[in-house]
C-alpha cells in the first residue's frame, strides 16, 4: 500500500520507539491500526460508489441512445423549437404589460381630482 521496505519500517519503528518510549508504543500503534482500518473502510466505500455511478451511466448510454446524458449537443429540431418560440410570460395584477408596478394612480382622472 505504502510501498515502503523493511530497512524503512525498522528505522520508523526505532525513531517511534524513542519518542514514545515502551509504554506508550502499543496504544499508539493500536490507534495508529485503527486508523488505517477506517480509512480502507471509507475508500473502499467511495470506490464502490464510483463504480456503481460508472456502470449506472453506462447502462444508461447503451439503453437509451437518445437520453440527455448521452449526448452533449441538443438536437437541430431541439434548437429549432428553442428559438421559433417566443417566451410568454404573464403579467402579474399589479404589473402593466412594461413589467413595472403600477400600485399608485398616475393620472388625474385616475386619481378622482381635477
Amino acid at each position: 500500500m505504502f510501498n515502503v521496505s523493511p530497512d524503512k519500517l525498522i528505522v520508523i519503528f526505532v525513531v517511534a520507539l524513542v519518542l514514545l518510549g515502551p509504554e506508550k508504543l502499543p496504544g499508539a500503534a493500536r490507534r495508529l491500526g485503527e486508523v488505517v482500518r477506517v480509512v480502507r473502510r471509507y475508500s473502499d466505500g467511495f470506490r464502490q460508489e464510483m463504480s456503481a455511478m460508472a456502470e449506472h451511466v453506462t447502462n444508461l448510454d447503451s439503453t437509451d441512445p437518445h437520453s440527455s446524458e448521452s449526448r452533449s449537443t441538443p438536437s437541430e429540431e431541439e434548437l429549432s423549437q428553442v428559438t421559433s418560440s417566443e417566451p410568454t410570460v404573464p403579467a402579474g395584477p399589479s404589473e402593466g404589460p412594461d413589467g413595472h408596478r403600477h400600485d399608485s394612480p398616475s393620472t388625474p382622472a385616475e386619481t378622482g381630482s381635477t
